[in-house]
């Protein structure tokens, strides 16, 4: 489809920029809020009197409505020379002073300008790049200053534009020689930002979107700022320019320093789109996910609901379960703040599942273990790449999956049993093959990605988000162990005891799902083995609200002793002092028969034991969201 293009050339799908009178520039933008320039006089977009009038609309528009960003083709060879030819002294001062100050004015509305050259830019097309903030370049692009040819010289601001970047010799030789500045030097100076080497010009218009898309994601009012502050530099007097740089720091803190708070509780907010129509994103940027973490998506989700102008909600981060060291510290002083921990999470994943109108998405990154896990079950889109990595690693710790693992994890059959009871991990391909994301796709366009379902979700007639993840799914390869392996070693008639026994029959062929499962379990709380099955058992028959209110009574009321020893010593002791944990009970390939049927008839007796308060549970976990 036209809105997919290869990877390292993606263009974001693009709309009438909704200027109207425009005769010689285009203007189209994206649903990011990026505006795209492009002079339209062939063959060499000469700059002529009309096309200064097309840049003086585009830029009042843009003082009433500022883009979030401005990407801008500066592929110009000078200005219309037989247009300029008849002028007199004055109307050609005249003329070069309109072409300046439609130049600056571009830049009022606050918008960073990112301009690029893919053929030339030749005299006042250089001028027009030099009034761009971050400039690109094709490799075979030619930038001259060649008007001492025609008897004059640069009056759209090169001669004091040039010498900012080459220093005054270098300007003045390259203008007074009509020298092609090589593009080296140009990147030397600073008068290019980078080349992009590629002779497809679509890489190059690709590299300056991709700039733009990742600009238009920040606050707009921090991102003008800072391009007005970068700008003032350049000419403003040293002690002003101090002056005003604080001045608009302090501003930045209007309304609460949010970024900073977001930052110390480890997760960044964004807005995409426009104000009236846009989408929330949100990035984990902590392994372990906390309470105040919780707490603050709660709202966000909450929040979507209630505000008509949130469309969707985007989540990323590599998360891989709760906090461990906050969990233990709650659990060996403050109980309480373990179960408000518990209670909190299973609300955010059964409110994100079953009780928002907000769609939402997940991007997975390089793993989504325990709780990261939950969060990814509870997206209304799961997406992955190839290299996610997803684990349940409770048995480790002595406990069972939660966040609805139990539920989950069981309508996997023997691939769910395998994850929960054996900690087998799964890579991206693996997830989708058997049912536990639904998109697959390469890790490379997942920003690509994102920016054309933002597209499809606040715009009008666009093409549907169904459509877009299928357009960029990718075929799954083959998984490391097939459905039949996984059956025959954790097939869901086999009793515990027999899939020790398969695991045992196997563990010496290289890569086998035995071996894996072997290496595994052989160093997991036997107690969080048997407690693993037994909740897959009793998930399979159960409702999602349900699962979770007995995985909550569970968690709750088991025996935490290996709980405890596995994040002591694992986590807790100095780092030279960590050591594997010395678990309650024997390793479960060398457990006694007598001692796995006593561990799994008591383990079995508290689910039973539980079972009764799951209702009560459940309105006490839930009761908000009715």
């Amino acid at each position: 489809s036209s809105y997919v293009r290869q990877a390292s050339h993606f263009i974001p799908p693009m709309r009438d920029g909704g200027i109207s009178g425009l005769q010689y520039l285009k203007v189209s933008r994206t649903a990011s809020q990026v505006f795209y320039i492009e002079p339209n006089n062939p063959p060499v977009n000469a700059l002529r009197s009309e096309m200064l009038s097309d840049f003086e609309k585009v830029a009042e528009q843009f003082e009433k409505n500022p883009p979030r960003c401005i990407v801008m083709r500066c592929d110009v060879a000078g200005a219309n020379i037989k247009e300029m030819q008849k002028q007199t002294p004055e109307q050609s001062e005249a003329y070069a002073n309109r072409a300046k100050a439609a130049f600056r004015k571009l830049q009022t509305s606050g918008a960073p300008i990112i301009g690029f050259t893919t053929k030339f830019a030749i005299g006042g097309g250089l001028e027009l790049l030099m009034h761009s903030d971050i400039r690109y370049s094709g490799p075979k692009a030619l930038i001259q200053a060649p008007e001492v040819e025609l008897d004059t010289y640069q009056s759209f601001g090169g001669t004091y534009l040039l010498p900012r970047f080459l220093g005054s010799s270098l300007a003045l030789r390259a203008q007074l020689r009509s020298d092609r500045i090589t593009l080296d030097q140009a990147v030397q100076h600073g008068l290019i930002t980078e080349v992009v080497n590629d002779p497809d010009p679509n890489a190059t218009v690709a590299k300056a979107f991709d700039d733009a898309m990742m600009i238009a994601r920040k606050k707009p009012s921090v991102v003008q700022k800072n391009v007005q502050m970068v700008r003032f530099s350049t000419t403003g007097d040293a002690e002003e320019v101090c002056k005003q740089e604080s001045k608009g720091f302090g501003e930045t803190f209007e309304g609460g320093a949010l970024g900073m708070r977001r930052f110390l509780e480890k997760y960044r907010l964004e807005e995409w789109g426009r104000s009236d129509n846009k989408v929330i994103h949100g990035e984990f940027k902590s392994l372990g996910i906390d309470t105040t973490q919780i707490n603050s998506f709660l709202d966000v989700v909450q929040s979507a609901d209630e505000d008509k102008a949130v469309n969707a909600i985007f989540l990323c981060g590599d998360v891989s379960g709760g906090d461990i060291k906050k969990l233990y510290k709650a659990l060996t002083e403050t109980p309480a703040q373990f179960s408000e921990f518990l209670e909190k999470e299973y609300l955010w994943h059964e409110m994100m599942r079953n009780h928002t109108n907000t769609p939402l998405f997940y991007f997975g990154g390089k793993i989504l273990g325990g709780g990261g896990l939950g969060v990814f079950n509870s997206c209304k889109y799961k997406i992955c790449r190839p290299e996610t990595t997803f684990v349940m690693p409770e048995i480790e710790l002595g406990a069972c999956p939660d966040v609805a693992g139990t539920y989950d994890l069981a309508r996997l059959g023997s691939v769910g049993r395998g994850m929960a009871v054996g900690a087998i991990d799964l890579n991206g391909n693996e997830a989708k093959e058997f049912g536990l994301a639904d998109y697959l796709v390469s890790g490379d366009r997942m920003e690509h990605l994102k920016e054309t379902l933002l597209d499809s979700i606040v715009e009008e007639d666009s093409v549907p988000v169904e459509e877009i993840l299928q357009e960029f799914s990718i075929a799954t390869e083959a998984p490391r162990h097939s459905k039949e392996e996984f059956d025959s070693i954790f097939g869901v008639d086999f009793s515990l005891r027999e899939v020790i026994q398969n695991i045992k029959n196997g563990k010496d062929k290289e890569n086998s799902l035995a071996q894996r499962a072997y290496e595994k379990m052989s160093k997991a709380s036997s107690y969080g083995i048997v407690l693993s099955d037994i909740m897959n058992t009793a998930g399979k028959d159960m409702e999602l609200k349900a699962a979770r209110a007995l995985e909550y009574e569970v968690w709750t009321n088991m025996d935490k002793s290996d709980f405890k020893e596995s994040i002591h010593s694992r986590f807790i002791l100095p780092r030279k002092e960590r050591k594997n944990p010395s678990f309650a009970h024997p390793n479960i390939f060398e457990i006694s028969d007598s001692d796995l049927e006593n561990l799994q008839s008591d383990i079995q007796h508290l689910v039973d034991s539980v079972k009764g308060k799951v209702e009560g549970t459940e309105q006490l976990l839930f009761s908000s969201l009715e």
